[in-house]
């Protein structure tokens, strides 16, 4: 609900200033909290669970790749040699590897990680200057002949500007018994279970890149910041089941400076590779289908996502039996 990455940024400040209500409600609570999970951004919960002496997960909703490409861009300075925004550069130490287990297995050298996805979460993060890019997506979408359904789920700014446009301009009449224009919520993840989907066009948030890969089905990537960039080099590189919508500027929305540009071409070439029944695009969908099964059977009882909840639960269980030992300790 939050109208801007400016608002957004803002929020993440407010929420912060709550540490004293928080410890307050934490001691306030019978019985006593013996763990903290939180949200990584809620970084003074660090604090309550030194003052309570409980463990503290913190919940990052990036995948292992993501983590480990920016603790290797951290850890190695390589920012340090690299002369302007816009300049292309190799991230060192990751392993070759076509599967995000391996990056999995990399990034727990560096810290406990448990990985519980796949989960079933969309949400949109859009730039606030989207109008004029989101027309030449959906003139895209026109023009490639395919049948579509595109959800608008912009801020109050953006929303108004192409609903004004597709009004006016006649689109959902041209396109009308090919195409659907769902304006706010829709159910993502049926939607993307439904045999008919071909193809899933995304911002490449992690929670809707690992919705597209559970329902086995190749991606379109557009990413707009934070982690969606190396979200897309995974899906597009590594597990090869997409094709980048390769927008004309690096986008980086937090900024006022940045901004992305996208051409109607752009998303009709996209489109048309993806379902292109040419070998390149069979062996991608049949890639997309693998993975799609994989996913699944993670969360199923036995699965690796079953099985990281209970060490998640064995690890708690083990620190804090650890910490009361401890302060037993001290106190003597």
């Amino acid at each position: 609900m939050l109208h801007s990455m400016d608002d957004m940024l803002k929020f993440y400040a407010a929420i912060n200033k709550m540490e004293d209500a928080a410890q307050s409600l934490f001691g306030e609570q019978t019985p006593r909290p013996t763990c903290i999970i939180s949200d990584m951004i809620l970084y003074n919960t660090h604090k309550i669970a030194a003052r309570f002496r409980v463990p503290r997960i913190s919940f990052h909703g990036f995948c292992c790749f993501a983590l480990l490409c920016a603790h290797n861009v951290k850890s190695s300075k390589i920012l340090e040699e690299v002369k302007s925004d816009s300049e292309y550069f190799t991230v060192p130490g990751m392993p070759h590897k076509e599967l995000e287990s391996a990056y999995v297995d990399e990034y727990r050298k560096v810290k406990k990680a448990w990985c519980i996805g796949p989960v079933s979460l969309s949400h949109k993060d859009e730039s606030d200057k989207a109008g004029r890019e989101l027309i030449e997506l959906g003139l895209g979408l026109e023009t490639s002949n395919k049948p579509f359904i595109w959800v608008l789920r912009g801020n109050d700014t953006t929303s108004n500007e192409v609903e004004t446009w597709i009004k006016e301009d006649g689109f959902e009449e041209r396109t009308k018994g090919r195409g659907l224009v769902v304006k706010g919520w829709a159910p993502q993840v049926l939607i993307l279970s439904h045999p008919a989907v071909g193809g899933f066009l995304t911002h490449c948030g992690w929670n809707s890149t690992i919705e597209g890969v559970s329902a086995g089905i190749p991606l379109i990537t557009f990413p707009l910041g934070a982690d969606q960039f190396c979200n897309e080099k995974l899906v597009v590189q590594i597990l090869k089941i997409g094709v980048s919508l390769r927008a004309d500027i690096p986008t980086a929305i937090y900024t006022e400076k940045y901004g992305f540009k996208l051409k109607k071409e752009q998303v009709q070439n996209a489109i048309h590779q993806l379902m292109d029944e040419g070998d390149e695009g069979i062996e991608r969908r049949k890639r997309a289908k693998e993975f799609g099964v994989m996913a699944k059977k993670a969360a199923e009882v036995g699965g690796s996502s079953y099985l990281n909840m209970t060490m998640i639960i064995q690890d708690i269980i083990h620190q804090t039996h650890k910490i009361g030992s401890d302060f037993r300790l001290d106190e003597n």
